[in-house]
């Protein structure tokens, strides 16, 4: 009898353990394993469109190396060539990849051929910048208010992803100057 208790009791200790060993730390719930961090993606680009029988499609936009400072320089440097065009009061330039947006707020009774000659050299002075393959030239009053407010923003630090959108449907509608 005595041996049967043994057995008994040292039954009944292991059933102890077993269940203080699973009830104290054996049957934790599990943590959740993180997801990782998903990549960054790039803004979509604006819908493409079809042109108008005869439009001249822009080429694509493609980004240069470099920085937001540098497309900024090239926006300054083709902003001062083209104010001083005959004709111009000032210019305002925004600059994606390696094409130029340029808005030309004209002189008064400045109309006609000489609006398609200034055009054509701004888009011209802008294109002799290395960093630059093509030009879409607007003077339109409210075409070159909206560039003017693009070119303000981005030189208070906007970034030129806030822009894409606005920049887009210039390159959609724009005439492209060749």
């Amino acid at each position: 009898m005595n041996k049967g208790i043994g057995y008994f009791l040292s039954l009944a200790l292991v059933a102890i353990l077993v269940a203080a060993v699973l009830t104290l730390g054996g049957c934790a719930p599990r943590k959740p394993i993180p997801a990782p961090p998903a990549p960054p993606t790039a803004p979509a680009p604006p819908p493409a469109t079809t042109p108008a029988p005869g439009a001249v499609t822009p080429a694509p936009v493609v980004p240069a190396p470099g920085t937001q400072a540098r497309a900024a320089d090239a926006a300054d440097d083709i902003a001062r060539k083209a104010a001083a065009i005959d004709g111009v009061n000032r210019a305002y330039v925004v600059v994606v990849g390696n094409v130029a947006l340029i808005g030309v707020d004209l002189k008064k009774n400045i109309e006609g051929a000489k609006v398609e000659r200034i055009r054509e050299l701004a888009a011209s002075r802008a294109k002799e910048d290395p960093r630059i393959v093509n030009a879409v030239v607007e003077t339109d009053p409210d075409a070159v208010g909206r560039i003017q407010g693009m070119a303000r923003g981005i030189a208070e630090g906007r970034p030129i992803s806030d822009f894409f959108k606005e920049i887009g449907e210039f390159f959609n509608r724009a005439k492209p100057t060749t």
